[in-house]
């Protein structure tokens, strides 16, 4: 992979995946979704004249339609295939120790070569029986 940002579409222009390569570097903050997303992935460089004030997230009510996560891969390699919401073949990316991915729409599946150590976020409440489908 050699773009440090590489945005996953489908034929029509959908967002289904951002991969950060661990290569990326950043200037200021730059949110890499849509503010419309149910799930914002933003990049920033920060340092001692750019601090963050102090806050709180307020409570609001939303509403989430879809599960998206967000995968960094701590040591090991990973071989991600991602397909649209219609089950298209989009493309097959590996993913090495300090990559990320936000994985928005459409379908993916993963594979390991060795043991792989992951950090998965996504936000919840999460059910087991009606969060994925599964397709072949």
């Amino acid at each position: 992979m050699t773009n440090s940002i590489v945005r996953v579409t489908d034929t029509i222009g959908n967002v289904c995946a951002i991969i950060i390569n661990r290569s990326a570097n950043f200037e200021n903050v730059q949110f890499l979704t849509d503010l419309s997303e149910e799930f914002q992935l933003g990049v920033m460089k920060r340092g001692p004249s750019s601090p963050v004030p102090k806050h709180k997230h307020n409570v609001l009510p939303r509403s989430i339609n879809r599960t998206s996560e967000f995968l960094i891969i701590r040591k090991g390699t990973a071989k991600i295939t991602i397909w649209s919401q219609n089950n298209v073949y989009i493309n097959t990316y590996n993913l090495i120790e300090g990559d990320c991915i936000l994985l928005l729409d459409g379908y993916h599946e993963m594979e390991f070569n060795s043991e792989c150590q992951l950090v998965e976020v996504k936000q919840g409440p999460y059910d087991l029986k009606l969060d994925k489908s599964y397709e072949s």
